[in-house]
């Protein structure tokens, strides 16, 4: 063999094919897109978990509110120490606790997609503190009598427990009873 014809067959011209090219800019598109992907589901994730962080915050704030107000229940030989309405659209819960450095007068109060914490220290002198607790779907009331647990109160005698079930956004939050 000559050495004219080893070299010409060692001596390729440099760069690229057209159809290199185009295989190198299709899996650089496949994995942008995958990374985009990924960063979408990322956002995503980090928006939940700090939605359901911040509706923790205030079910552990909100129960620890109800515990302590239920530990310092009040019975003011006067009133009836627990007092539920059904307006409808509109229930209620209002007790008199001694949580605080004074006596208040405390009513949570269901208004259709909203809790309303009304605390006063005194029924006609004072006005009310209003607080609206954001994000709460569901607040369930059950007393405990004579014949055992029930959505309903007999008005002829207070109750021996309650119980408080609270929901926010789709989660369960648990129970407070007392008895």
């Amino acid at each position: 063999m000559n050495r004219r014809g080893s070299a010409r067959r060692f001596c390729r011209p440099r760069g690229l094919t057209l159809l290199e090219v185009l295989l190198a800019l299709t899996i650089g598109v496949l994995v942008l897109a995958s990374l985009q992907q990924i960063m979408a589901s990322v956002t995503r994730l980090e928006d939940s978990v700090s939605r359901m962080s911040r509706e923790d915050r205030i079910a552990r704030r909100l129960l620890d509110s109800l515990a302590r107000e239920f530990i310092s229940l009040l019975y003011p030989s006067d009133t009836i120490p627990l007092l539920t309405r059904n307006f409808g659209d509109r229930d209620e819960v209002t007790w008199w606790t001694s949580a605080e450095e004074t006596p208040k007068r405390v009513t949570y109060r269901w208004e259709g997609d909203r809790l309303v914490r009304i605390s006063r220290t005194s029924p006609s002198l004072s006005p009310p503190v209003v607080d609206v607790i954001p994000d709460v779907t569901g607040l369930g009331l059950r007393y405990y009598g004579k014949e055992g647990w029930s959505a309903e109160w007999k008005k002829d005698q207070p109750p021996r427990g309650l119980a408080i079930e609270l929901r926010i956004g789709r989660k369960h939050y648990g129970t407070i009873v007392t008895r």
